[in-house]
């Protein structure tokens, strides 16, 4: 797990699948999800969400490129995806995050 999660942190930007996070821990999709979840307390793609809007927000205090720009870059889809996961964890939207 820890090999996942160091390449996770490494490239967090990169389009993941379980499939290779499982073979990475080279454990099956199931074992892997089920050792994960245990060791960290949460799945792994909410990890990668996780690890991906904290480089957004260091991207958003420290630049002033558009939302969209962050998003694709922090390795979101797009910038209403990112935005909807935003406020789900912080409260708030990118752009009063920004603001504040």
């Amino acid at each position: 797990i820890g090999d996942v999660i160091g390449a996770l942190e490494r490239d967090s930007a990169r389009p993941w699948s379980i499939a290779e996070m499982a073979a990475l821990a080279h454990m099956s999709r199931s074992t892997f999800l089920r050792t994960f979840r245990h060791a960290l307390g949460q799945p792994p793609i909410e990890f990668l969400i996780r690890r991906r809007l904290e480089s957004a927000q260091s991207l958003l205090r420290e630049t002033d490129r558009s939302i969209t720009d962050i998003a694709l870059e922090a390795g979101f889809s797009d910038s209403n995806y990112m935005a909807r996961q935003f406020r789900r964890l912080t409260g708030m939207t990118p752009s009063r995050y920004r603001g504040k």
